[in-house]
């Protein structure tokens, strides 16, 4: 699963603020220079997600490869999630509180499988009671969940 986006060609999991270092050289007109910029060095073991420009992966054009391993450490980029994907810092990654799991979560992901538990979960127990019947998921789960907490919008 390389996890390019079509359009660009980019990862799906690189940040707004991301560059990639790369041995490529090219010829450039000193005009197109605005100014200086800092490039940090970010590795996901950091907790603090960069909010300026970072690099964590590098690029080496003589064998069109983008790495996975971070230079200069020997781990490779850290798989989240229930869906093994990579953490893109743009997005928003819930963790379990648990000491012993502390796996970051994708929303989307999470909510989907908070879904289908439940519905396993009440359609399973109407089947037991012979209320309902069972039948083989086909598509995707939907659901309207009602917020009730005070000030909160009830539409969502």
């Amino acid at each position: 699963a390389d996890q390019v986006n079509k359009g660009s060609r980019r990862r799906i999991y690189h940040s707004s603020h991301e560059l990639i270092a790369s041995n490529y050289i090219d010829v450039l007109d000193v005009l197109s220079f605005a100014g200086e910029a800092d490039v940090y060095h970010w590795f996901e073991d950091d907790d603090n997600l960069p909010s300026n420009l970072f690099w964590r992966q590098t690029y080496n054009q003589k064998t069109l490869e983008l790495s996975m391993n971070l230079f200069p450490r020997t781990f490779q980029l850290r798989m989240h999630c229930l869906y093994d994907g990579y953490l893109n810092p743009d997005d928003t990654m819930y963790i379990c509180d648990n000491r012993k799991c502390k796996v970051y979560f994708h929303e989307n992901h999470l909510i989907d499988d908070c879904l289908a538990k439940t519905y396993e979960r009440v359609v399973s127990t109407d089947v037991a009671l012979g209320v309902a019947k069972s039948t083989l998921y086909k598509g995707i789960l939907e659901a309207t969940i009602t917020d009730l907490r005070p000030g909160a919008d009830p539409k969502t």
